[in-house]
C-alpha cells in the first residue's frame, strides 16, 4: 500500500501516488474496500487455523497461539490504514493497538477454554471467529481518530448511516460537536458492535464557532463601513 498511494495529513486522505490517476485522491469506498479486504483475509486466515484444529491437526493450545498471532497482525494492518500508513505509527498507537489485542487476547483464552470444555459447536466456533475479524475494523476506526487528533483536528462528531441505528448511537449522534476523542468510535458501546455503519467527521475549529467568527468579522466591517459613512 506504501507505494501505491501517499498519505495526504492535511485532508486526511490518501493520494494516488503513480499511474494514470496520479495525485488524485483515494476516494473513501476504496479506503472501505481495503479494509473490507483485510477482513476476509483475516477469516480466511482464521478458518484455515480452525479447521486445523477441528481436523485434530493441531492442539487447541497451538491453534490459540495461531490465531492470536493472526489477529495481531490483522489489528496491526487495520490500524495502520486508518492511521495514513505504518510509517506514522507511534509509541501512543503500539500502546493502543497492545490495549486492544489484551482485551482480545483475553476473550481468546475464554474461547479456548470453552473449546477443551465441549461447549461449543462447529457452528458457534465459525460464528466467533468471524466476530473476531470483524472486531478488528475497530482498529481503523480508532486509528482515525488518533490520525486527526495528531494532525490538529480538534472536534468531531458521530454521523448516522444505518436505516435503524442501536439507541447508544442515535444518542452519540444527537451529540454533535464534542471534542475530538470524546466520544466512542463507531463499533464500540454500542449494541450495533461490528455491525456499526456509523462514521466519524472531524474539524479543526467547531464549526458553529467558526461560523460565528466569520459573521462577527463581516459585522465588524459593516459597523466600520456605516460609520465611516
Amino acid at each position: 500500500m506504501a507505494n501505491e498511494f501517499k498519505f495526504d495529513r492535511n485532508s486526511q486522505r490518501y493520494r494516488i501516488s503513480s499511474g494514470a490517476g496520479k495525485g488524485q485522491f483515494l476516494s473513501k469506498e476504496a479506503v472501505d474496500a481495503l479494509t473490507q479486504k483485510t477482513i476476509r483475509q483475516a477469516k480466511d486466515d482464521l478458518k484455515t487455523i480452525g479447521n486445523l484444529l477441528l481436523k485434530r491437526k493441531i492442539s487447541v493450545g497451538t491453534w490459540e497461539e495461531a490465531t492470536a498471532k493472526t489477529l495481531k497482525t490483522i489489528e496491526i494492518n487495520q490500524y495502520a490504514i486508518g492511521k495514513g500508513g505504518s510509517g506514522r505509527l507511534n509509541q501512543r498507537d503500539y500502546g493502543l493497538i497492545g490495549q486492544r489485542l489484551k482485551e482480545q487476547y483475553r476473550y481468546l483464552r475464554g474461547f479456548s477454554e470453552d473449546l477443551i470444555a465441549g461447549k461449543l459447536t462447529e457452528g458457534q466456533l465459525w460464528q466467533r471467529l468471524n466476530l473476531y475479524a470483524a472486531d478488528t475494523r475497530h482498529a481503523y476506526e480508532l486509528a482515525r481518530t488518533e490520525s486527526h487528533a495528531q494532525d490538529g483536528y480538534n472536534w468531531e462528531r458521530r454521523l448516522r448511516h444505518a436505516r435503524d441505528s442501536c439507541s447508544p448511537c442515535i444518542d452519540y449522534a444527537a451529540q454533535g460537536w464534542q471534542a475530538i476523542r470524546s466520544l466512542p468510535n463507531p463499533g464500540d458501546r454500542c449494541t450495533c458492535g461490528s455491525s456499526c455503519k456509523c462514521t466519524k467527521e472531524f474539524a479543526k475549529e467547531k464549526p458553529g464557532d467558526m461560523l460565528s467568527r466569520r459573521w462577527g468579522m463581516i459585522g465588524h466591517r459593516i459597523s466600520h463601513h456605516l460609520k465611516a459613512s
